[in-house]
């Protein structure tokens, strides 16, 4: 396993644990979730063991079940293990709340949740830079000095967007979604900025969140439209995507490998199997991956038109 720098000379696995997929569906919140919560536990507990000790979650991830099973998983690790969590969306149709006053409730349920008495990093959920966060991102900054949080960040859909709230606020670290179907971070200038700004850079949804490999067991959760965008993408590009022999998903993480300026990956994972993989999976900046790699960026721009 490859380890980065993180906050303070802590270091955090090339490989983050994405924990939406552990918790259990809710009203407000649907998730993929096919683990009992001793099976999630053992899965995490299997993570740490092969090397694995970043694990990033939310208060709306099963709301708080994501986090207390967590927070059970590591009961006498805490030290092993470094794990952000993030708060301010509602429920699945992303309705949000900002306010300081909310936040600084939600951070105390993490913290209990969590079993902890400080958090390694704390996250805005998919905010826009249309978001009013000016009092609660000072109230954060505040629990930084403190040492309740170590770090501040947040998490975008939209690199493009993401770029200008990175403009405006000094943020510890940048969650954004980027996969081979999904490049758009590599035309917002963010990786531009981040030689000036220094903060940290994770992606997650490597693999679309399953769309990419036709991995979806919760009906609630299909969307037509992006699998057919997705499928069609595969099927013209099946050549230049797959890696030699590597299988889809194989590959599709190689290529977010690649990039050294992304320090982790967060990935949803349901087997020991695919902890294993997805641990296994390497990018040794060799020529023909090199050559594998401008490929895979040519077809995407080629596909998008642009």
């Amino acid at each position: 396993m490859k380890y980065l720098d993180f906050i303070d000379n802590s270091k955090i696995s090339k490989i983050c644990f994405g924990t939406w997929n552990l918790s259990p569906s809710t009203k407000k919140f649907t998730s993929p979730n096919t683990t009992s919560p001793s099976q999630s536990i053992d899965l995490l507990k299997f993570a740490l063991d092969k090397g694995i000790n970043f694990f990033d979650t939310a208060d709306i991830y099963g709301e708080g079940i994501g986090e207390k099973i967590i927070g059970k998983a590591f009961k006498n690790l805490r030290k092993d293990i470094i794990v952000i969590t993030k708060s301010g969306v509602l429920n699945e149709k992303n309705d949000t709340n900002f306010s300081k006053k909310y936040i600084e409730k939600k951070i105390k349920m993490s913290l209990l949740n969590l079993n902890t008495d400080y958090l390694d990093g704390y996250q805005f959920h998919n905010i826009t830079s249309e978001s009013n966060i000016e009092s609660s991102y000072n109230l954060l900054t505040k629990l930084k000095k403190k040492g309740k949080i170590r770090s501040i960040g947040f998490s975008s859909r939209d690199p493009i967007d993401a770029y200008k709230i990175l403009k405006k606020y000094n943020f510890d670290f940048l969650q954004v979604s980027f996969s081979i179907f999904d490049q758009r971070l590599l035309y917002s200038k963010i990786l531009e900025l981040k030689k000036k700004k220094k903060f940290i850079l994770f992606t997650r949804s490597p693999f679309n969140s399953g769309y990419l490999l036709k991995k979806k067991s919760n009906k609630a959760l299909i969307r037509p439209k992006l699998q057919s965008s997705i499928n069609h993408f595969v099927k013209n590009n099946k050549k230049d995507i797959h890696y030699k022999n590597n299988s889809l998903a194989e590959s599709a993480l190689k290529f977010c490998i690649s990039f050294p300026e992304i320090s982790s990956i967060i990935i949803g994972m349901a087997t020991k199997l695919e902890i294993t993989r997805n641990i296994n999976t390497m990018y040794d900046n060799l020529y023909l991956e090199q050559n594998w790699k401008k490929k895979l960026i040519k077809v995407y721009k080629i596909f998008n038109g642009n």
